[in-house]
């Protein structure tokens, strides 16, 4: 993952009044201030939560995880730094599920070591691990790695290729995990961001058992194969102006019966800075061709953009009529999901005016396959 300072982790107030409206097919995704909250912990990726007896948890991460508790819809406590009995090395947790059997699975970023001897360069992979405690886990291997040689005389200031920065969300029917990831090598036609699978039944023992989406099928291995990325790089992650979307955040929602990612969004800059976070939808996962082309929800502000959902029993991956949106482990946003296209009227104030109202339309699904970037 990437590390910001702390006056690049709220670029986004200025944006305290704003309110905006998706609208796609009759749904509307309305953008509205909230009061303002934020994860306890630093974050520096994707903060999944999960249910356990009642009880929400959050992990946050910046190389190693954190858990911790929700109190209430904005406060968070009883924070606890997650042990991993594995290999020594940095891990960010992007995912977790609780499974019926009380364990509790978490899905990481890692970026090893001198992948480039001499230069801060790494190249993510994938890991999975699991924990009857939520606290202590056990590390269950590598299961999405690049097969793609690092380039280390790319431009990029962080990766040298790699896949990571990645969500994982189970299906409707509970047969697979889907896990969209970003990739960051090889030739511009596999960067960007891709799915792959693991079969549920596998999820205990899942090195070797995970498939990438290639050519319209689930046949490429996890760790090594070739994919067809679903939002494709316009511009080479190893140019000196890299255009991507990467970093997906995925949820279902229950209002809209659709998948909804939240991406971030590079545009022209080693540095990554963020263009805007974008929103595209899909009423079937397991179809990476449906995703609707993204369309812009918010100008600049933070990396890592994300839901919690607001009733009981809504996460980072599950969420109904409304959910707090985060950025970069920070929301003064609410996220309102409607099946009506009301008329969206902003706040009285200055940022609001000049912002106005806003509907972005999103084009037919098929308009993903016309187009070979963003």
């Amino acid at each position: 993952m990437l590390s910001m300072s702390m006056d690049m982790v709220r670029p986004c107030r200025f944006l305290l009044a704003l309110c905006l409206a998706l609208a796609v097919k009759g749904q509307t995704v309305s953008v509205q201030p909230a009061e303002s909250a934020d994860f306890p912990a630093v974050v520096d990726s994707n903060s999944p939560a999960y249910w356990f007896d009642g009880q929400m948890y959050v992990f946050n991460s910046l190389n190693t995880a954190v858990r911790s508790v929700r109190q209430s819809p904005a406060q968070y406590a009883k924070s606890r730094a997650v042990f991993v009995q594995g290999e020594d090395k940095w891990r960010w947790i992007e995912s977790a599920w609780a499974a019926p059997d009380g364990k509790i699975y978490a899905w990481y970023h890692t970026e090893p070591q001198e992948v480039c001897p001499g230069l801060p360069l790494t190249a993510p992979e994938i890991g999975e691990m699991v924990s009857d405690d939520g606290i202590s886990f056990t590390d269950l291997g590598t299961i999405v790695r690049s097969g793609d040689v690092p380039d280390c005389a790319t431009a990029n200031r962080y990766f040298a290729g790699g896949s990571g920065d990645f969500t994982v969300i189970p299906d409707r029917n509970g047969e697979y995990f889907y896990i969209l990831y970003t990739n960051y090598g090889g030739a511009l036609e596999g960067q960007g961001v891709s799915e792959a699978r693991l079969a549920v039944a596998d999820v205990a023992d899942p090195q070797g058992r995970v498939f990438k989406f290639y050519n319209g099928d689930w046949t490429e291995p996890g760790l090594g194969g070739r994919q067809t990325p679903v939002f494709p790089a316009r511009a080479d992650w190893a140019s000196n102006s890299p255009e991507s979307f990467w970093g997906p955040s995925v949820h279902w929602n229950t209002v809209l019966q659709q998948y909804v990612v939240l991406l971030n969004h590079v545009a022209g800059d080693v540095l990554w800075s963020q263009e805007g976070v974008y929103m595209a939808f899909n009423p079937d996962v397991a179809n990476p061709l449906a995703w609707t082309l993204p369309a812009k929800l918010l100008d600049g502000v933070g990396w890592y953009p994300q839901v919690i959902g607001d009733a009981d029993g809504e996460t980072d991956s599950l969420a109904g009529a409304t959910a707090r949106l985060y950025v970069m482990g920070h929301s003064e946003w609410r996220l309102t999901f409607s099946t009506t296209a009301p008329v969206v009227q902003a706040p009285e104030s200055s940022a609001a005016t000049a912002v106005s109202r806003r509907k972005l339309i999103l084009r037919p699904p098929v308009e993903l396959r016309r187009h070979s970037g963003v």
